[in-house]
């Protein structure tokens, strides 16, 4: 009897070790703010368990003031977004011509102001996205948004922006903010967006 109680410990520990793992789907973004946002990872829990805060130290402060009076004096139009990375995205939007890389006047002036102010600044990393509307073929197109984000980079590094604090992204056309069935709507998606990123 005692054998057998034995052997069936044995077993029973033997068992432990052969639960399957957690299914790494369950740690997956629930939402489209995990996805834009990548905290995530590990035990997942609800905003209610996990409060949204964000450390903002004295520099980072000075830093984000210091920015927004910028915009503002020049106005730039800019939003501050959610979540535990402080980050300013311009909703002052670089548009294109079809099939074109080239950077509009109007848009190259305050390019021109915003690379003057961050050549100076350690402290912020400039993420270029460019995106483009559904003319043409999507190889074509990943390839127009990748010049036309290139583009944008170009007229900041004119402006001595150091060229490792800046990254560029290019969406093809599959992040559309308007309709392509219009005219008007194909000119809301070609289009390069920044997001300034407050690294310390």
């Amino acid at each position: 009897m005692r054998t057998s109680l034995s052997l069936l410990c044995i077993l029973l520990s033997g068992c432990s070790s052969l639960i399957a793992p957690p299914n790494m789907l369950d740690t997956a973004p629930k939402n489209e703010e995990a996805l834009i946002y990548p905290d995530w990872g590990g035990e997942v829990k609800t905003q209610a368990e996990q409060p949204v805060t964000r450390e903002v130290t004295p520099k980072r402060s000075e830093t984000r003031e210091s920015l927004q009076a910028f915009l503002q004096r020049n106005r730039i139009e800019y939003q501050l977004l959610p979540g535990n990375h402080m980050m300013i995205h311009l909703t002052e939007i670089i548009h294109f011509k079809t099939a074109s890389a080239e950077v509009s006047a109007d848009s190259t002036r305050w390019i021109g102001l915003l690379g003057d102010y961050l050549s100076s600044r350690e402290d912020i990393d400039i993420v270029i996205d460019g995106h483009a509307d559904s003319t043409g073929t999507s190889g074509f197109n990943n390839s127009l948004s990748e010049r036309r984000a290139e583009e944008v980079k170009k007229q900041l590094l004119m402006s001595q922006v150091p060229e490792h604090r800046v990254y560029t992204r290019g969406y093809g056309e599959y992040l559309p903010a308007c309709s392509n069935r219009s005219i008007n709507g194909r000119k809301c998606n070609r289009r390069v967006e920044l997001t300034l990123i407050f690294t310390r």
